[in-house]
């Protein structure tokens, strides 16, 4: 069995889109201060993919220049005050929290995809090649006193080929991959800031994670720089 190893990422990112960053209109960015990463939702059979790309996402923030409030924080608010943020979540319950942790904005994201290194079999359609020999007679008379003597003899006159493909099993390692999706919402007004998604991959799931990470705030960067 053959084993081929990739060594990046672009087998699976090759086709991907870009980082998209969507900025609001007319914002005022500077009114931004201090920020809550609220949560990350995980993806469908990967428990704790949220926290491990939010872990991530929250350096960034800092490198942004944002003041980001602690998760630690942040989770005893929430359960202090029985606030519910999974899913949708109303604008009073926002503006709520705001309040409560002294925020401008809220982060809110989800996992759009999360897979650690792995190998997988595929069956490449390899070519084989067949060849047989082509015979073919050769006569020779020889004359001799009183007589004739035929000889004939079967010769090699070229081959015949023949190409078959065969399915042979090949082993190859995948790197690690995170898709995410983010935005950036401000908590009086419920207008969407920033909103950006894109992915990354790397040697392992935590490297795959950060370089998501980075394209997201690089994309939002460089539209920001745009205004």
């Amino acid at each position: 069995m053959k084993r081929l190893i990739f060594i990046s990422a672009f087998a699976l990112t090759a086709c991907a889109p870009k980082a998209v960053g969507l900025i609001g209109s007319k914002y005022d960015f500077s009114r931004i201060k201090r920020v809550a990463l609220v949560s990350f939702s995980d993806y469908p059979g990967a428990a704790g993919s949220g926290e491990i790309t939010a872990s991530a996402f929250e350096l960034h923030l800092l490198k942004m220049g944002y003041s980001v409030i602690e998760r630690r924080q942040i989770s005893k608010v929430l359960s202090e005050q029985s606030l519910d943020m999974s899913g949708s979540i109303d604008q009073s319950t926002m503006r709520k929290l705001g309040k409560l942790l002294g925020v401008q904005a809220i982060v809110l994201g989800s996992v759009t995809d999360f897979f650690n290194v792995r190998d997988r079999t595929i069956y490449l359609n390899m070519p084989e090649h067949d060849s047989k020999p082509v015979y073919g007679e050769v006569v020779t008379i020889r004359q001799q006193p009183g007589s004739m003597i035929k000889t004939v003899q079967n010769i090699v006159t070229g081959y015949e080929y023949d190409v078959k493909n065969r399915l042979v099993p090949t082993v190859e390692t995948v790197p690690a991959h995170v898709g995410l999706s983010v935005r950036l919402v401000d908590v009086q007004t419920g207008q969407l800031i920033w909103s950006a998604s894109d992915s990354g991959g790397g040697n392992d799931i935590t490297k795959a994670a950060q370089k998501a990470c980075n394209n997201i705030v690089l994309a939002i960067n460089r539209e920001i720089g745009k205004r």
